[in-house]
């Protein structure tokens, strides 16, 4: 397998696993899609506690532990992570980071329509001389 079909390898498992569960498990596709849908507070959040973990920092145990013992200290809090990701998009649009980042491109907190008199439909058009 090359660099350049290794993306489209990944993303077509991907599909086909969501496809799967989607039929099959309609539960897990859920999960799946709330964490999908806060896929930038799910990475912020996994950097920032793996960073406290591994980094001389903090409590530095990189180089210090087995491949064993890293891969469990990272399943267990991302199962963590995708139960309350889940329950959170249950009765919110957005995760922290995505309406920071969607408040910050549309100019204000997404849901709202803009006000009359602002944004580019209300200025005053290009003249050309």
């Amino acid at each position: 397998m090359s660099p350049l079909t290794a993306p489209e390898l990944t993303a077509s498992y991907a599909c086909g696993l969501l496809l799967l569960l989607t039929g099959a498990r309609p539960a897990a596709a859920r999960v799946l899609a709330a964490s999908g849908r806060m896929v930038l507070t799910q990475y912020l959040s996994q950097s920032l506690a793996l960073a406290f973990v591994l980094t001389g920092h903090s409590l530095g145990l990189h180089d210090r532990v087995g491949t064993a013992v890293v891969l469990a200290g990272c399943a267990l809090p991302h199962g963590s992570q995708l139960t309350l990701e889940s329950r959170l998009m249950e009765r919110v649009r957005y995760g922290p980071a995505e309406l920071v980042l969607r408040t910050v491109t549309l100019g204000r907190r997404p849901g709202r329509s803009p006000s009359p008199g602002s944004g580019p439909a209300a200025a005053e058009p290009l003249r050309v001389a």
